[in-house]
């Protein structure tokens, strides 16, 4: 056998692969195939469903979320009237506002470590240090509910929820960002105006971005576990009637006045206090934001960019 020859079946055969890839990129962007077959197929090969600016979200992921939901809706009766095309803008916008927060990562030069999945993990299992027992219940749950093993639920669900976290606490601390100045410049107005003597009520009415604002940043009782550290910190150095100084939490600039304190029935510290809260700028408002600037190529038949995007 020649040298030429094999050169010359080489190439044939490279050539033959190329035009069966191009064959099975346009049977998947025009009939949306969703056999067990393809599945295996583009678990190996990365055909996307969707790209945003340098970010894929992958036709086999897309043919995960399609079946977790329709085994969700089958297992929960929900299979009449169900609308195709509903459901893969729906499957699709999910996506989308994942790869936006990739995007959002990137400008802000955002990584997750292992301490950042190991304390997500944390969260959801609600457990410090998860026993094999807690594990297996929680694989268990998953499989039942989903149809997905733990490493399915790590790359779609706790890096999503890492990556978020880490991109919303840049965000809050970018001083750069016209929110961010309008907030601290506001409640630093607001902590002077305070000190001069001005009613706590009327200044929170006017200017807290709280609902609670109507009511004069009227909190009613509440117990320590349910504010975020940094307000319980200020909260407890309080003399009733007394308003802190500006702290800040993940949400924003704060203000607080301890107006009571009582003991529950349970021998829990009940603390009364109202607040006033300039908030951050938001990550859903970069989301909406880079959806409208960022370059969305769709691969799904029927479904258009522009449906994406509310």
């Amino acid at each position: 056998m020649s040298k030429k020859f094999v050169l010359g079946l080489l190439a044939g055969l490279v050539l033959f692969s190329a035009i069966a890839l191009l064959i099975f990129n346009y049977g998947l962007k025009t009939y949306n195939w969703t056999s067990p077959t393809v599945r295996a197929i583009v678990k190996v090969l990365p055909f996307s469903a969707m790209k945003v600016n340098r970010y894929s979200y992958s036709y086999y992921d897309y043919l995960t979320d399609w079946n977790t939901i329709q085994k969700f809706m089958i297992d929960n009766g929900q299979v009449e009237g169900m609308d195709e095309l509903s459901l893969k803008q729906e499957i699709l916008r999910s996506a989308l506002e994942v790869l936006i927060i990739e995007v959002i990562a990137d400008r802000y030069d955002v990584s997750l470590t292992d301490e950042d999945y190991a304390e997500t993990w944390k969260l959801v299992l609600g457990v410090d240090e998860p026993t094999e027992s807690d594990w297996q219940a929680f694989d268990k749950n998953l499989q039942d509910v989903y149809g997905w093993d733990r490493e399915t639920y790590e790359k779609r669900v706790i890096h999503l929820y890492a990556l978020s976290e880490k991109v919303t606490e840049k965000i809050n601390n970018d001083e750069s960002l016209d929110t961010n100045k309008v907030a601290k410049t506001t409640i630093e107005e607001i902590f002077q105006r305070l000190q001069a003597g001005e009613d706590f009520a009327t200044l929170a009415q006017t200017y807290s971005d709280d609902p609670s604002a109507s009511e004069g940043g009227d909190l009613g009782w509440f117990t320590a576990e349910t504010m975020v550290p940094e307000f319980v910190e200020q909260i407890i150095t309080l003399e009733k009637g007394q308003v802190s100084e500006i702290f800040k939490t993940r949400y924003g600039y704060h203000i607080v006045r301890l107006d009571d304190t009582r003991q529950n029935e349970l021998g829990a510290i009940e603390y009364k206090a109202a607040h006033i809260i300039k908030l951050f700028a938001s990550i859903d408002d970069f989301i909406s934001e880079e959806k409208n600037k960022a370059s969305i190529e769709v691969y799904i038949n029927g479904v258009e960019k522009e449906s994406l995007l509310y």
